[in-house]
């Protein structure tokens, strides 16, 4: 939502900068045309297609937006797209996941909406009003007059109207106006000329524009100038019918018309009138005396710009994740999974289907991209080491008469945020007769699997929209522990594998050795400036480094920048804590920026290091004691799976 409002004010931006920079160089008609960009960015909430210059892609990135987004308008689960059967299932749909846990709603603050829409009906009243209070005077007031014919709407002379306007089909002239033959001819044209170029249609948009942005003074800019573009349009268009000869009459008439006072209602007003301020009938004389033309060169700087801004301000970011089948010899298959900004996560769970009943075989998350292998456990030399999942499937050495079938995606697959797709599945039964299963009855009804006979696997690849949505999903998953490690290990391997999986965790992840720069019995205790003194992902910005130079007065000091959405990313796969959950020990030395939502360091040095494990002590239940040489003793550091417990100095 966020991303629509800023779209829109940028593209409104854009246009003024355009208005003023080629007003005397451009027709009146051509800039006024511009305004139906803005018209339609504002009634249009979503993106058309996607590009790199996208708007959206610029402002996702900075934290303020995020925050905004988060606060004010967080994705509820109606907002969510809803996959067909090519982009993916619903995670509620899946057998085994709880509908109430996966679509835990966040709910859109109520606050928020009932003030946006009690805004937008003010000023629809408001619009209203005035409207129709100016109809009713004048329908009470008007007589007919009658003209020489040749105009397409009706005319009438009004005492009740300051100036003559054009409200719906009716043209409205003052008496005096009237009276005076050529003040009426140049009157005429030019109302006749709005009815042409369809201002009151144009009226009413941008009084629907202003009903729906109300708050924004963007908007409330935009439709004013464009009532003057329209007023500048119409007196080139007008002039250009009464003839060359008529430019300096026309000019006078207008003079003795205008500089009218404008109210804040004005700019609700759907007639279209020949009055102005002071400051705008100035700018139309001098049009009018210059003859403004586009030339060639203009016409191509111009047109490139408005493409410029269109593509950036309807545009969104590429989004959605591909998944690729890069090789499978039937027995090993290779996957790559990608984002589309080379972000985002993937949580690949197994789910096992005995019969109808439904088991979890654990499960695993991994940041993008990615790249899977997914072995069959058919004999023991193809369940390889670099395997990322594994079927449990009984060998033939084992139970010859063992039939399964096994497949997994076979082309390219494009899914978006949000959505779950099956890509690797397969089944065995011990009499030799197993059915494969087919794609298309997963994807149109995934309960279609529990009405099968035998022993079915699937893996499943859930594409979530954030950190939070992805602890949902995984929480769904019965009896599962969601780990931080790009491995699920088979049941029987679980003893040295899982050890040796562990202290890989601290040559892979660099926040686990990060995590190991203060010592403490309880995780949440862990010291937050250690472990984030060397920042996150980005540099700071030439501004972030003054401002933060300016606060410490540390001339030529590094300064590192880290977001509480890094904080999160890295403490949760490797204590499964978010900030909010530990004791925040140490944050209190960053410098936190409310503007831009990050957190500061300034200092000249680092802190990184790595660790060599000199003892692995397995304690049961999937936890480990890993033992390594500090430069003042021996520490020890507990895991229980990839979940750090303790990290102590080693008693002498």
């Amino acid at each position: 939502m966020s991303i629509w409002i800023l779209s829109s004010s940028v593209l409104i931006a854009a246009l003024l900068l355009l208005r003023r920079l080629l007003r005397k160089h451009v027709h009146p008609a051509v800039l006024y045309a511009l305004w139906l960009l803005a018209a339609v960015r504002l009634l249009l909430p979503v993106q058309v297609g996607s590009s790199a210059i996208s708007l959206d892609r610029v402002a996702s990135s900075l934290p303020l937006v995020q925050r905004v987004d988060d606060t004010l308008f967080p994705t509820t689960p109606a907002d969510a797209p809803s996959p067909s059967a090519t982009d993916g299932v619903p995670a509620k749909s899946i057998p085994g996941i709880s509908a109430e846990t996966v679509s835990a709603p966040t709910t859109q603050p109520r606050i928020i909406t009932l003030v946006w829409a009690g805004g937008s009906a003010v000023v629809a009243i408001w619009f209203l009003a005035v409207n129709g209070r100016c109809y009713m005077r004048l329908r009470r007031s008007r007589i007919p007059l009658d003209t020489d014919g040749g105009l397409p709407c009706a005319v009438y002379v009004s005492a009740a109207v300051e100036t003559p306007c054009l409200l719906g089909r009716s043209i409205y002239v003052t008496p005096e106006a009237a009276a005076d033959k050529a003040v009426l001819r140049h009157v005429l044209t030019h109302e006749a000329t709005h009815y042409r170029h369809g201002d009151p249609l144009w009226a009413v948009v941008r009084g629907v524009c202003l009903a729906v942005h109300w708050w924004n003074p963007m908007v409330w800019l935009a439709a004013i100038r464009s009532q003057e573009d329209a007023e500048l349009a119409c007196d080139a268009c007008a002039v250009k019918q009464l003839g060359e000869a008529e430019r300096m009459a026309y000019g006078r008439t207008l003079v003795s018309l205008s500089c009218t006072r404008p109210t804040p209602s004005s700019v609700l007003a759907a007639a279209t009138t020949m009055s102005c301020s002071k400051r705008t009938l100035k700018e139309r004389i001098i049009l009018l005396a210059k003859q403004p033309r586009t030339r060639a060169v203009t016409a191509f700087i111009l047109a490139a710009a408005v493409i410029l801004a269109a593509v950036a301000g309807f545009t969104g970011k590429k989004s959605g994740v591909t998944i690729r089948l890069l090789a499978d010899d039937g027995q090993v298959a290779r996957l790559s999974i990608t984002g589309s900004d080379d972000s985002g996560m993937v949580l690949l769970f197994r789910q096992r289907y005995l019969n109808g009943q439904v088991s979890s075989l654990g499960s695993c998350q991994a940041a993008l991209p990615v790249n899977l292998s997914i072995s069959v456990r058919d004999d023991s030399d193809t369940a390889t080491d670099d395997a990322v999942t594994y079927f449990p499937l009984p060998s033939r050495q084992e139970q010859p008469g063992i039939a399964y079938v096994w497949s997994t995606i076979r082309d390219t697959i494009h899914v978006e945020p949000g959505s779950v797709y099956p890509i690797a599945w397969c089944g065995y039964s011990e009499d030799g007769s197993i059915d494969a299963l087919r794609l298309d009855k997963v994807m149109e009804d995934p309960t279609w699997i529990q009405q099968q006979k035998g022993t079915y696997f699937v893996i499943w690849a859930a594409f979530p929209r954030d950190a939070s949505e992805a602890e949902r999903i995984a929480s769904a998953i019965p009896d599962s522990q969601v780990t931080a490690v790009d491995e699920i290990l088979p049941p029987d391997t679980q003893g040295q594998k899982l050890t040796e999986m562990q202290t890989s965790l601290f040559t892979t992840n660099l926040w686990y050795t990060q995590a190991l720069t203060s010592t403490y019995d309880d995780p949440r205790d862990v010291d937050l400036y250690q472990m984030f003194y060397n920042g996150g992902s980005r540099q700071p910005t030439q501004e972030e480094y003054d401002y933060v130079q300016q606060l410490l007065d540390y001339p030529g000091t590094d300064v590192f920048v880290i977001t509480p959405q890094e904080m999160d990313q890295a403490l949760w796969p490797v204590f499964g804590l978010r900030l909010t959950e530990t004791h925040l020990v140490g944050l209190d030395q960053f410098i936190w920026r409310e503007d831009t939502g990050c957190y500061y360091l300034c200092h000249g040095d680092t802190n990184a290091m790595s660790v060599t494990f000199t003892s692995v002590e397995e304690l049961g239940d999937g936890r480990a004691a890993l033992t390594y040489s500090g430069w003042d003793g021996d520490y020890v550091v507990t895991l229980n799976g990839s979940r750090i417990e303790s990290h102590v100095r080693k008693a002498a």
